[in-house]
């Protein structure tokens, strides 16, 4: 899905409906930002308790099938998601300006609550393989004819590689952003530095 105006406010509905309502489920949207990441939380209150104040990471995974996945941790709470980018799923008049704004590398993170549709917690994170991610999905354009055969992709590779698999890639390759929050980074023991 591709949004060219899109506003998020916490405490509000999200703009953006649960394709499955309240069910669980992480969404891509691409949009003029570049990409946000939704979490419809099935429980909410438990993942309000980390999703704000604790690090977190995004990254990249794909291989020769050019089929790009975006992948979402908390690495302190063990908690992993991933979701595919089909570059079909975005109107060709919408794809060509996306894939070339390459100044666009700030990713949203979004948290909702899936039953009311709220979005309780956001956080943003600019990632350096941008470029890169959109290279992929330049060769998935002249690689596949249609959603359908990237679809048919997505599931093999959702089949035979694990998570874990796609995460370990990412860091290999160094395509994982880390973003530490503020107050964890504040409550840090300062390091000593000398001038000698």
């Amino acid at each position: 899905m591709y949004y060219h105006e899109v506003t998020y406010i916490i405490g509000e509905q999200f703009p953006i409906a649960n394709i499955n309502p309240g069910k669980e489920q992480l969404m891509l949207i691409t949009n003029t930002e570049f990409l946000t990441l939704a979490f419809f939380s099935e429980s909410i209150e438990q993942d309000m308790a980390y999703w704000p104040s604790n690090s977190m990471a995004v990254g990249l995974y794909s291989n020769v099938e050019q089929v790009p996945f975006l992948l979402l941790t908390f690495p302190d709470q063990d908690a992993a998601f991933s979701h595919s980018l089909n570059v079909y799923r975005m109107s060709g008049d919408d794809r060509g300006p996306w894939l070339r704004d390459h100044d666009k590398k700030t990713i949203t993170v979004a948290l909702i609550n899936a039953e009311t549709g709220t979005l309780q917690a956001m956080r943003q994170i600019e990632v350096h393989w941008a470029g890169i991610l959109r290279k992929i999905v330049r060769q998935q354009l002249m690689t596949y004819s249609g959603y359908e055969q990237v679809e048919v992709t997505v599931m093999h590779m959702s089949n035979t590689i694990s998570l874990l698999a796609m995460f370990e890639t990412a860091k290999r390759l160094n395509w994982l952003d880390v973003q530490v929050p503020m107050l964890k980074a504040a409550e840090e023991p300062e390091q000593e530095t000398s001038t000698e």
